[in-house]
C-alpha cells in the first residue's frame, strides 16, 4: 500500500508522512498516524513507495527527492493486481454486473443491440489500457516452460522404471 505525504502547496514544506495510508473524504488513516479535516486548498498529497523520516523537526529528504507512486486512472497503484481493480470498478462505473450479464444473454441468444457493440468497445478500450499500463510499469511474472508432469509417479509412487 501507498505512503501519502502531505505538503503545503505553496511552499513545499512537508508536513506530515502517512504510512500505508487510506483516504476517506477529507480524512488519512495510517498504520503511523491519523489526520482528520485535510483542507484540499492548503495541503497537497504526494503518494510514494518511499519512507521517510522526521528527526527534531527535519525531514530526511526534500519533496525533489522523493519519488512519487505510479497512478492509473487517478488511482494509486502498486501491483498488476491493483490495476486489474481499477480496471474493473472503471467499467462497473458504466455498466453494472446485471447489465453485463443481461447483455451477453442476449447475445448468447442471438438478440441484436446497438448496445453490445458499444459495450464490447468501451470493456475492451478499459481492458487494453490497463495492460498496456501494468506492460509499461510493471513486470510479469512467467514460467518459460509447462511443466511437465509425470503422472505415473504421481498415481503409482512404488512403479520403477525401466530407464531410471
Amino acid at each position: 500500500m501507498a505512503n501519502a505525504i502531505l505538503y503545503i502547496t505553496k511552499s513545499g514544506r512537508i508536513t506530515h508522512f502517512i504510512e500505508n495510508c487510506k483516504v476517506v473524504g477529507k480524512n488519512f488513516f495510517g498504520s503511523n498516524c491519523k489526520l482528520s479535516g485535510v483542507s484540499p486548498h492548503k495541503f497537497s498529497v504526494l503518494w510514494t513507495e518511499e519512507v521517510i523520516e522526521c528527526k527534531d523537526g527535519v525531514w530526511n529528504k526534500e519533496l525533489s527527492e522523493i519519488t512519487s507512486s505510479k497512478e492509473f486512472n487517478n488511482v494509486v497503484v502498486s501491483t498488476r493486481e491493483d490495476v486489474n481493480i481499477v480496471t474493473k470498478n472503471r467499467i462497473k462505473e458504466k455498466y453494472s454486473i446485471e447489465e453485463e450479464i443481461k447483455l451477453q444473454r442476449e447475445k448468447l441468444l442471438g438478440i441484436e443491440s446497438d448496445e453490445w457493440g458499444s459495450y464490447i468497445s468501451y470493456v475492451s478500450s478499459v481492458v487494453n489500457k490497463g495492460r498496456e499500463f501494468k506492460d509499461e510499469h510493471f513486470i510479469e511474472h512467467t514460467i518459460d516452460e509447462e511443466p511437465v508432469l509425470d503422472y505415473d509417479a504421481l498415481y503409482y509412487p512404488n512403479l520403477k522404471k525401466e530407464n531410471s
